[in-house]
């Protein structure tokens, strides 16, 4: 383990708040996946009031990136992620301020037009973002800018309630992220408040108690912590019986229109591992059975005209589509960890990933960069490589299989491709590079400039056309 591994906390007690500060180390180190750096990202997001981004490369695209992954995982709860985003840019000297920010600027604005509404400006911070340009240490105005950054955090509305409220919410956020739990934190601290009065009812109302053994726990306001009074009770006021035969009764079946009511994610404990699931769950009819009959007219539903998802499963992570049932567009979901079950090894970003590891689908293939995939061949009348070639797919002649593009892949899904536009767009380009000596070892090679599974180049030896200039 790194000595900087993980997120490192501090607290600052004042009179009037508990101030916590979270120091996230190993943001974007070479030995940290994209999926533990997305994972942390969202993390900081849900749980902070201001977020302080340190950008020393001052590269948009790459932090854009970074930010972009988790923007459609997590629903948009408005009570919940309320955090402002700081984007710090070190040691801009005064004369380049003005132009450094609005060129900033000007790249946000941009990827807040690619990517449409599901920007994780709008969606993560609902557009509360600023650039703050911080000079150099020896500069007068570095305290001055420390000033502004304290005051932009007193203006934020805190998120927590108390010490004890902060404490669940961060356990309920880590243990959503470690299942990927996609569904609302709002209707999930909703749910844990009701388990919880569920479980203290019965002890409360016997003895006027939270808690009878093996301590004694009185009965509290659960919103101020304070306690409440046990008056006393006359069983005589208490202890009667109706009967309900002439009143209303609630239906006890299940819905039974089509489409899923409920999706609840849970671990599924295997032999070596343990692998996050989605199961469908029906909700109970929520219609009443009329006074002295057995049952009420119509389909059992657990809401008139309510939500029911789609039963469509992503092939990859078996996550249900989030669309309502008998949607015509294509499928959508906020993926979870995809299966890798092959024999053989898959290398991912160096790193060696067997049959016991998974992958969030919408990270497979970020840092694969231009790439293409296999598949079987779909061609029935026959596998040859004439008909099965096409901007979108060549036929690998040696077995029954087709190379497709990252785009084919998806559309025979079903599903919506979850990477960015920017991503998409990149994917579709073809991937060899230039083979001169010169490229050996650079960061940034040169590829070639034409479609993935363009038709080869007569002009040209390896029939590819690059934008490089260097001898023969």
């Amino acid at each position: 383990m790194r000595c900087t591994e993980g997120v490192w906390m501090s607290l600052v007690n004042t009179k009037e708040y508990i101030y916590v500060t979270l120091n996230f180390e190993n943001f974007k180190h070479q030995e940290i996946s994209p999926q533990e750096d997305l994972l942390l990202t969202m993390f900081n997001t849900t749980v902070s009031n201001l977020i302080l981004f340190k950008n020393q490369s001052r590269d948009m695209l790459s932090m854009a990136k970074k930010f972009q992954d988790g923007a459609r995982l997590f629903e948009t709860d408005s009570e919940i992620l309320q955090a402002k985003l700081c984007i710090i840019l070190k040691d801009v000297s005064k004369a380049d301020e003005e132009v450094i920010v609005k060129e900033f600027r000007s790249k946000i604005s941009q990827l807040v037009s690619e990517e449409g509404k599901d920007n994780f400006i709008s969606r993560m911070y609902k557009g509360r973002i600023d650039i703050v340009s911080w000079p150099k240490f020896d500069d007068a105005g570095w305290s001055k800018t420390l000033s502004n950054i304290s005051k932009k955090l007193v203006r934020q509305e805190a998120i927590h309630e108390d010490a004890n409220n902060f404490l669940q919410n961060i356990k309920i956020i880590m243990a959503k992220l470690k299942i990927c739990d996609w569904t609302s934190l709002e209707k999930t601290f909703i749910q844990i408040r009701v388990a919880t009065l569920t479980r203290l009812l019965p002890t409360a109302v016997s003895y006027g108690l939270e808690q009878e053994d093996p301590i004694i726990e009185h009965l509290v306001n659960r919103d101020s912590g304070e306690p409440i009074d046990d008056q006393i009770v006359i069983l005589s006021d208490i202890l009667k019986v109706s009967h309900f035969c002439g009143n209303e009764h609630p239906c006890q079946e299940n819905c039974e229109e089509d489409g899923i009511c409920n999706i609840v994610t849970e671990p599924k404990r295997q032999i070596a591992f343990t692998k996050c699931i989605q199961k469908e769950e029906k909700l109970r009819c929520n219609k009443k059975i009329p006074p002295y009959e057995f049952e009420h007219t119509g389909k059992h539903t657990h809401q008139d005209n309510g939500f029911h998802y789609c039963d469509k499963k992503c092939p990859f992570c078996e996550y249900y589509c989030t669309l309502p049932y008998g949607h015509t567009q294509s499928h959508d979901t906020k993926h979870g960890n995809m299966i890798i079950d092959d024999d053989n090894e898959f290398e991912y970003t160096r790193r060696k990933l067997k049959d016991q590891r998974f992958i969030l689908c919408n990270l497979r293939c970020k840092d694969l960069g231009r790439h293409h995939h296999t598949d079987y061949c779909r061609n029935e009348e026959s596998k040859n490589e004439e008909s099965c070639q096409s901007g979108n797919q060549r036929h690998d002649i040696k077995h029954v299989d087709d190379f497709i593009s990252h785009k084919a892949l998806w559309e025979r899904t079903g599903f919506k491709d979850p990477y960015s536009v920017q991503e998409r767009e990149e994917f579709t380009k073809c991937f060899y590079v230039c083979s001169n000596k010169m490229h050996q070892g650079a960061n940034n090679p040169s590829y070639c400039e034409l479609p993935l599974f363009h038709a080869p180049l007569d002009q040209n030896d390896d029939g590819h056309r690059f934008n490089c200039e260097h001898p023969e």
